[in-house]
């Protein structure tokens, strides 16, 4: 061979090689994209006020974990009749953040959510036995309204706290 050849010859190995990693390793990125992407929000995507455009999974659950943490802690949860006031305690509203990513996350046309919420019946219930209808006995509560109430006024983080009126939801009985 001569030198001429062998010099051909070792370009066309070489650039051959050089071919096969390129296309292996574009392949292996492509796959690699397809595979373990994880979604994102789309823009403009907002859950309670917050906004989680452009974040996957995770970040917009720590997203929202700081915002309810930092909301929940200035936060009183009120139940009101006529004059009287009961305080609900913090620990009967749980605010579940994140089933409400993976809803989110699930319906991408959906831009404006609010948070999943559920409100312990068995707290609530303690809570308007305190009032002082309750111990003439003549009306009861309807709690699945009640505490459907507070959930969807919970689900959007107010800004002046939870303070709803029970006089819609007595029933008499």
């Amino acid at each position: 061979m001569t030198k001429n050849q062998w010099f051909a010859a070792s370009f066309l190995v070489l650039a051959g090689s050089m071919a096969f990693m390129l296309v292996f390793a574009y392949t292996g990125l492509l796959m690699y994209q397809i595979s373990f992407q994880q979604d994102q929000f789309a823009d403009g995507t907002h859950i309670a006020g917050v906004d989680v455009s452009d974040k996957n999974r995770v970040e917009a659950v720590n997203t929202l974990n700081e915002s309810v943490e930092s909301w929940e802690k200035k936060t009183e949860y009120k139940l009101t009749w006529s004059d009287e006031t009961v305080e609900l305690p913090a620990e009967a509203v749980q605010i579940l953040v994140e089933p409400t990513v993976d809803q989110t996350l699930g319906n991408p046309d959906l831009t404006e959510a609010d948070l999943l919420v559920s409100v312990d019946d068995t707290e609530l219930q303690e809570a308007v036995q305190q009032f002082s209808f309750h111990e003439e006995g003549d009306d009861s509560i309807d709690f699945d309204e009640l505490a459907s109430a507070i959930e969807e006024l919970t689900g959007k983080l107010p800004e002046d706290g939870i303070e709803k009126e029970i006089s819609p939801y007595l029933t008499s009985a």
